[in-house]
């Protein structure tokens, strides 16, 4: 099953993406000092539309918001925002009733987002993308789990063809050590994907379900983007995964506890004696077949008594 948009909104998008590229090259060849607000804004609206079919683009679409709020205060060179900082809560406190220009200075990374948004949208004909592939091959059903321990990282692989657990676990260079623990949680899970692609483990229509017990690098995933640079560069590398190889990448949030008992915590600690590890099967721990009410029984009294005495009689649930 493949999705696709229409003959005319992929004209669309091919021809707005080209106004813009030639708008960036102008003012990089010092032909005018910026380009039109308005213009930018109508097209972002539009790129975010068709981006919704086509996925893999969102990331590259990050370059737009950041041109087009480039004039708010308290940005840095490329228009991102400068978070948690004493200035930033007084900037937004002094930006109510302010209008943006009539035109604005293109942030460092358009140009960059630019040449992959081209090169993605270069065909003639509005691409099919993969919804799901049409065959199911035991070799395409992949787990696994990634954590990072301060200094440490672990990563658990388990496919269903195979009767082992493959495991990685070492310590992060300072470099990495001293970046914030989102940007190590999701770093951890894009260089074991990476490594996947380059041993051709990878195949078409593959689904690889990523699980994870850091909430912001799951949100970063599914949103597409993130106000971090460094995440947002790990989630444009899983998506150019996905996009060069047809995947199928499920990112799941998890409870630490459950990260615990599978094993993957103790391996980014260096202990090889939980979970997985000890010889549990990898499906025990990942019970998404399993509904909500079935998992915490407790749960069906709990929403019966949150209601109005009168509404519990009228109380059903649906079979899952």
């Amino acid at each position: 099953m493949y999705k696709l948009v229409t003959q005319e909104r992929w004209d669309k998008t091919k021809a707005k993406i080209d106004w813009i590229w030639k708008e960036v090259q102008e003012i990089l060849a010092g032909i005018k000092p910026d380009m039109d607000y308005k213009t930018l804004e109508s097209y972002r609206g539009f790129l975010i539309y068709v981006a919704r079919t086509y996925t893999t683009l969102v990331p590259y679409l990050k370059g737009i918001p950041l041109t087009l709020d480039s004039w708010r205060p308290n940005r840095d060179d490329d228009g991102w925002k400068i978070t948690n900082t004493l200035e930033e809560k007084f900037a937004e406190a002094g930006m109510s009733g302010m209008t943006p220009p009539d035109r604005v200075k293109p942030a460092k990374r358009l140009y960059e987002n630019l040449v992959a948004l081209r090169f993605l949208t270069d065909a003639e004909a509005p691409p099919e993308g993969l919804v799901r592939p049409m065959r199911i091959e035991r070799r395409n059903y992949m787990l696994m789990f990634g954590d990072a321990s301060g200094a440490g990282f672990g990563v658990t692989l388990w496919t269903e063809a195979s009767t082992t657990i493959e495991v990685d676990h070492g310590v992060w260079e300072k470099e990495v050590s001293d970046s914030s623990s989102n940007v190590r949680e999701l770093m951890n899970l894009v260089i074991k994907i990476e490594e996947l692609a380059e041993r051709e483990e990878l195949h078409e229509g593959s689904g690889l379900f990523v699980f994870t017990d850091n909430f912001v690098a799951e949100q970063a995933f599914h949103n597409g983007s993130s106000k971090s640079k460094k995440l947002h560069a790990l989630v444009q590398r899983v998506r150019k995964l996905e996009m060069n190889h047809s995947l199928f990448v499920h990112l799941v949030w998890l409870a630490g506890t459950r990260m615990i008992g599978q094993g993957t915590d103790g391996a980014s600690r260096g202990d090889m004696s939980n979970g997985v590890l000890a010889g549990d099967s990898m499906l025990k721990h990942v019970p998404l077949h399993i509904d909500a009410l079935e998992r915490s029984p407790e749960l069906r009294n709990w929403l019966s008594d949150s209601l109005p005495w009168k509404k519990q009689k009228e109380l059903s649930f649906l079979a899952y």
